[in-house]
């Protein structure tokens, strides 16, 4: 009996992390991963270097949050940052209201905001018309200081138009066909050479194809059915015995 019930016991917990496992989202769900857009044939700097990420505050605010990450080689520098498409960002981000940026490791990194960008041709044209800049965050004063630098986070935060606006909100529209929304970023100071390039960012993962708990009951159903059968036909075998 101590036996029966040390099995049904696991078969419990096996069901109940399976469940956990698959409804939860991950950890990592809402972090963008950058890729050069290939404008031109010159080395490009490693991706890696860039650490995306996008936010829902709780509060009616949304945060991009632009990281570059110290590394062996890394002298870049993240320059002008650009954000689209026209439709949905004016739907979701409240263009009348005031960007706030904290650089919050860096006191010279110093940005503004243009709701009306010129410019980032290159992204509109390399990223297969995906979508179009709408508005820049621009370092103010063009220097190294003013940029995001190797060690440097910039966060740009918007208001929302709609307070209820989750993080899956915005993710989608990043995978939306057509795309809804886009953010890409100028890097400057590539290699000795001092070369620049175009960088996209989009999601590491796609939130909206977390299982509802309706879709894990099947498989939950299917756990059961299974440790049921093992367990008569254990119980036959010992009565056989």
């Amino acid at each position: 009996m101590m036996k029966k019930q040390l099995i049904l016991g696991a078969i419990a917990t096996s069901v109940l992390t399976l469940g956990t496992a698959v409804i939860a989202p991950s950890a990592d769900a809402f972090s963008l991963s950058a890729s050069s857009l290939e404008t031109n044939g010159n080395p490009d700097a490693e991706s890696s270097w860039f650490d995306i990420s996008l936010k829902t505050n709780g509060d009616g605010t949304a945060t991009f949050s632009f990281g570059n990450v110290i590394a062996d080689g890394n002298g870049t520098k993240i320059s002008t940052i650009y954000f689209g498409d026209d439709d949905y960002f004016s739907s979701i981000f409240d263009t009348s209201g005031t960007v706030s940026f904290d650089g919050s490791t860096s006191p010279g990194t110093n940005y503004s905001f243009d709701w009306s960008a010129s410019g980032g041709s290159q992204i509109s044209n390399n990223n297969g018309g995906a979508w179009q800049v709408v508005s820049s965050a621009d370092p103010k004063n063009g220097s190294n200081k003013s940029t995001i630098n190797p060690g440097d986070i910039l966060k740009v935060t918007f208001d929302l138009v709609n307070s209820s606006t989750s993080d899956a909100d915005l993710l989608a529209a990043f995978v939306s066909t057509p795309q809804k929304l886009g953010v890409a970023f100028h890097v400057q100071s590539i290699e000795a050479q001092g070369y620049s390039e175009w960088y996209e960012a989009l999601p590491i993962h796609n939130p909206v194809n977390v299982p509802t708990p309706a879709a894990v009951l099947p498989i939950i159903g299917s756990m059961i059915g299974a440790a049921s059968r093992r367990k008569s036909a254990s119980e036959e075998s010992e009565s056989n015995a």
